[in-house]
């Protein structure tokens, strides 16, 4: 028995075979195997499932039924042609604020120093810089509340360009009080367990946290339930603890001033619904 026939396969039966679907399913696997396309959407392509043993993409055997009786590489040249058998490209945002951020905002500077801290996420948080600019526009008009519009351009499975758009509106006052909220009791608590200095764990409530931690909003969720994990640990003898906080600079608070809530952002210390 040759090597190859030692391989253990995997059926897969296509209902509707030579659709849309089942089509670029074959296709896409096909290319992935052969490397002419990276895995792009592909979960089980990611670092969590390198070793849950899952069956190899070339380990795959397709077969199906359908009730036309188009070749399935007709159909695959009829998508191709489409566009969809060619990750972020773009990313533009508008943003419309009222009340004092507007006001504040219409000043070239300030705006530039804010769209400066959003870039910054978006590479942090994608790997890279995509195309397009955000623009920020006072009206007063609107008060205390906040209308956000974003327009992202991305790659989806085997290339196909999809675009996202978004529009939200929130009033800025509710989105920000409750975490200042939240800050002023995991601050105080931190004081009671004998904990002192930045706490970058806390870097989930800002925009652009300063010092080091990761970029994205899950794993920074994660590391804030940890925070909390901690916070219920008791203290050690002489009401000091073991061990220290990722290092950084105290981060400005909600009003601006510096404190022991650190790991947070210059500016607001709110997550508003513009573009991160």
């Amino acid at each position: 028995m040759s090597a190859s026939d030692s391989v253990p396969r995997v059926g897969v039966w296509l209902i509707g075979a030579r659709g849309s679907v089942a089509t670029t399913v074959v296709a896409g696997c096909a290319a992935m195997t052969a490397g002419l396309h990276p895995p792009t959407g592909l979960l089980t392509e990611t670092p969590p499932f390198t070793e849950s043993g899952l069956p190899a993409l070339s380990s795959l055997v397709f077969g199906g039924h359908d009730t036309v009786d188009c070749p399935l590489p007709k159909r695959a040249e009829a998508l191709a042609a489409g566009g969809v058998l060619r990750t972020v490209r773009a990313w533009s945002g508008t943003n419309l604020l009222g009340g004092g951020d507007g006001a504040s905002l219409a000043d070239p500077s300030a705006a530039a120093a804010k769209n400066a801290g959003k870039e910054r996420v978006l590479a942090d948080t994608l790997g890279t810089t995509p195309e397009g600019e955000v623009h920020i526009d006072d009206v007063p008009a609107l008060g205390d509340w906040k209308t956000a519009w974003d327009h992202i351009a991305f790659d989806g499975f085997l290339g196909t360009r999809m675009v996202l758009q978004t529009t939200w509106q929130g009033c800025d006052s509710s989105l920000a009080a409750p975490l200042v909220l939240d800050l002023a009791r995991l601050a105080a608590r931190a004081q009671e367990r004998g904990l002192s200095g930045p706490l970058s764990e806390l870097g989930f409530y800002f925009k652009d946290p300063v010092g080091e931690g990761p970029a994205g909003l899950g794993e920074q969720y994660a590391r804030l339930v940890g925070f909390a994990e901690r916070l219920r640990e008791e203290r050690t003898e002489g009401g000091q603890r073991g061990g220290r906080f990722a290092d950084g600079p105290v981060a400005e608070g909600a009003d601006g001033e510096g404190g022991g809530g650190g790991g947070g952002s210059v500016g607001s210390a709110d997550r508003s619904g513009e573009q991160r």
